[in-house]
């Protein structure tokens, strides 16, 4: 064998010390691997001690449970949730007020007109009008924005700001 190396021009010694290096590099590999593994068993036992199949099965069961909670009282947010926005849709949401002189020579803006406006501006407009005689309330039905009836300057301006006040909260 000797004179195989020598033919092709390869000193034995040189390949000895090549596998010697090979040696330890596994050597050193195969004691930082016995690290780990100590290490994952002492995590693997922690976890384990004190505990059987038995238990952890209890454990695993009662995360399960309780998840199947969590989504059901999810479940039961969302559904309150979609019912408040249902609600809010149809409260009084929009608020529009103006007061006026009802005959321009009578100071003191003792007249008014309001206007509550649910989230489709349908609702009312409320105008209280004071005169020398007395106080005269009318109340107009709002339905989309639209009045069933003629309405005065007044009350077209009230309900104008109304239906502007969702805009300025945008």
């Amino acid at each position: 064998m000797n004179s195989f190396l020598n033919d092709i021009g390869i000193d034995p010694g040189f390949i000895i010390i090549a596998l010697g290096i090979i040696v330890v590099a596994l050597l050193i590999m195969v004691i930082m691997l016995m690290f780990k593994y100590a290490k994952i068993q002492r995590s693997y036992e922690a976890f384990m001690e004190g505990r059987d199949s038995k238990s952890l099965e209890e454990i695993l069961i009662k995360v399960v449970e309780d998840n199947k909670k969590v989504k059901q009282q999810c479940k039961n947010n969302i559904d309150a949730i979609i019912d408040m926005k249902r609600k809010i849709k149809a409260s009084y949401q929009k608020i529009g007020l103006l007061k006026y002189d009802s005959f321009r020579g009578m100071a003191g803006k003792l007249s008014f007109s309001v206007a509550l406006l649910d989230g489709e501006n349908s609702g009312f407009i409320l105008n209280c009008m004071h005169t020398q005689d007395g106080c005269y309330n009318y109340m107009k039905e709002i339905i989309h924005g639209e009045a069933l009836s003629v309405l005065s300057e007044e009350e077209k301006e009230v309900l104008e700001i109304a239906i502007q006040c969702e805009k300025m909260s945008d």
